[in-house]
C-alpha cells in the first residue's frame, strides 16, 4: 500500500512540474523556446495560418545494463497577432514520456 501511495504521489508531482513548465511557455514568443532547446528541427506552416515548431531530442536510458535510445518530440504551435509580429506560443509540449 505504501508503494502505491508513493507511486501516485510521484506521478502527481511530475504532472505538476510539467504543467508549470508548459505555463511558462504559453503566451510567450517562440524565441523563448528556441533559447532553451536551440533551433527547431522543423517548422511547418499550417492551413489555418498558425505555425508548428518541432524539436527532436534523443534520450538515453540505462536499465539493467541495457542501453536504449528514445527520441522525444517537442511540438509547439504558435500564431501571430500582427502579420509581421512575433510568433506567440499557444499550445504544445513533449509527450509524457519525455523529460
Amino acid at each position: 500500500m505504501k508503494y502505491v501511495i508513493a507511486v501516485v504521489a510521484g506521478a502527481l508531482a511530475l504532472i505538476g512540474c510539467a504543467t508549470g513548465q508548459r505555463a511558462h511557455f504559453l503566451g510567450k514568443p517562440v524565441e523563448v523556446a528556441i533559447a532553451q532547446f536551440g533551433p527547431p528541427d522543423s517548422v511547418t506552416d499550417l492551413s489555418d495560418g498558425r505555425r508548428e515548431f518541432q524539436w527532436r531530442k534523443q534520450r538515453k536510458e540505462v536499465e539493467l545494463n541495457q542501453v536504449t535510445m528514445q527520441v522525444c518530440r517537442y511540438t509547439i504551435r504558435a500564431s501571430q497577432i500582427e502579420p509581421a509580429g512575433p510568433w506567440i506560443m499557444e499550445r504544445g509540449w513533449p509527450a509524457r514520456t519525455c523529460p
